[in-house]
């Protein structure tokens, strides 16, 4: 059985498994990388990396790099051995997932220049080709002094406002963007910001990013009243000169749009090492969904169901019929129902379950609740899990939606009777650090047969049995 785990970022055996997968398409094709900076994605909380699994092995990965709001990129890899399964069009359906809580309408597939089988992948899903980048590697002899008067200093958070300003005046940035950016570039520990000085005027700036082999050069920009004047050279010139004793190869990244910043690079002494094809294709025509919309994103997620779930036919048809008919399906003002969201958490090995013993139905019970306006099923069950247990756990999914039910909720302290429309969710997490929340007795880790006979109860035992099957496939 294969399954896909989504990470926000890698532990335990991940990234040592990761670089076994790197290693095996490399030696295969000649060639292999996967982006695995996430420092600067745009949303902290969104799950970047998604690892596909059987048994114990690493078929495949994909990862997510998304400074911008709009529009993420995503490399994959797939072990040789496991082409042909669709092992891709799964995980790429995962990452799409989530790109769509977050809003994304675009996505920009990256694609090795030497692979013909990934040119053509990604021209059978539809997507187009945007531009080629360059990877460079700085070999020149060391720079000479310029004559322009630019001096390159390290810059601390306290003039990050001089930054920002520097961003929206020069690159078009939003106030919101460019700060986004520059926090996050303050908050990464391998990160240092520069800033290009005439006097004492700030005319431009770059963010290094220091690695074990190598140190990147990103985001370098001049001020417009500058450009085509030598500066970016000049600038270029000066930060090569702070890094030339530092010891790794040093490294940036240009498009092929951008002819004129690649003709710099070239004078200055960089040589292209690697290109990669960038292919975009909409998220609109598949399923790109705003924060705002849970509703759709629902329904698609119960259209997925439907299809890998052909035993719960009746129970997805009425839960269906119920999201599509109301536009409030999702709030509690809604008195017919409403949806809610819960998360069954197991350990990574799919032997334990964290439940929590509710107070007010006297219930061992997985954690979950009602929807906050605007949050999707997912995200409010992400939500009750943090605030019920203590824990943040990471989602496990290959279609979205683990497990549905239907129950029914007596008349209680003026609320009449209605009926809660629950989607489940399946997450992972090491044990210890949960704790209970004011709504539960206590919380506990338990294994199969303690759970079943804590609730056996038919709507927890099927997602339980779903649970076991998982565990029994990854022993």
């Amino acid at each position: 059985m294969i399954y896909i785990l989504a990470r926000k970022s890698l532990s335990g055996r991940e990234p040592g498994n990761l670089a076994d997968l790197i290693t095996a398409c490399e030696s295969h094709d000649g060639f292999a990388a996967l982006e695995l900076e996430k420092s600067l994605n745009a949303f902290s909380d969104m799950r970047s990396f998604f690892l596909a699994y059987e048994n114990d092995s690493l078929l495949g990965a994909v990862s997510l790099f998304a400074p911008e709001k709009d529009e993420a990129e995503i490399c994959a890899l797939i072990r040789p051995s496991c082409r042909g399964r669709g092992i891709f069009k799964l995980l790429l359906g995962e990452a799409e997932r989530e790109m769509s809580l977050f809003g994304y309408s675009s996505e920009l597939i990256v694609v090795d220049e030497r692979s013909d089988a990934g040119k053509a992948a990604v021209g059978r899903l539809g997507a187009a080709y945007a531009f080629t980048e360059y990877s460079m590697r700085y070999a020149g002899a060391p720079p000479q002094k310029n004559a322009l008067g630019i001096v390159a200093r390290r810059m601390g958070a306290d003039r990050i406002e001089e930054l920002i300003q520097l961003l929206m005046c020069a690159e078009g940035d939003s106030r919101e963007d460019a700060e986004s950016f520059e926090r996050r570039a303050f908050a990464t520990p391998t990160r240092q910001q520069y800033g290009a000085f005439l006097g004492d005027v700030l005319v431009g700036a770059c963010s290094l990013a220091f690695e074990a082999s190598h140190i990147s050069i990103n985001a370098l920009v001049i001020d417009t009243p500058l450009r085509g004047r030598g500066y970016g050279q000049a600038f270029l010139a000066e930060i090569i000169e702070l890094l030339a004793g530092a010891g790794p190869k040093i490294v940036l990244d240009v498009n092929s749009l951008n002819a004129n910043a690649f003709h710099i690079y070239k004078k200055v002494g960089f040589v292209a090492e690697r290109s990669v094809e960038y292919h975009r294709r909409p998220l609109a025509s598949q399923i790109s969904m705003s924060r705002q919309r849970p509703r759709e994103l629902l329904i698609r997620e119960l259209e997925e169901y439907r299809i890998t779930n052909p035993l719960e036919k009746d129970l997805v048809d009425r839960f269906a019929a119920f999201v599509a008919s109301r536009e409030d399906a999702f709030s509690r003002s809604c008195l017919e129902g409403h949806v809610t969201g819960s998360a069954f958490i197991t350990d990574p090995a799919f032997e334990r379950i964290l439940f929590v013993h509710h107070v007010k139905l006297d219930k061992w019970l997985q954690p979950g609740g009602h929807c906050e306006p605007g949050e999707t099923s997912r995200e409010a069950a992400a939500r009750e899990a943090r605030e019920e247990t203590g824990i943040v756990a990471d989602a496990v999914a290959g279609l979205g939606l683990f497990d549905i039910d239907i129950h029914d909720i007596p008349e209680r302290e003026g609320v009449p009777f209605h009926c809660h429309y629950d989607a489940r969710y399946l997450f992972t997490a090491s044990p210890g650090g949960e704790a209970a929340s004011e709504e539960s007795h206590t919380v506990e880790w338990l294994d199969y047969g303690e759970a079943i006979a804590r609730n056996p109860e038919f709507s927890i035992s099927r997602p339980l049995a779903k649970i076991e099957s998982l565990r029994a496939a990854k022993a």
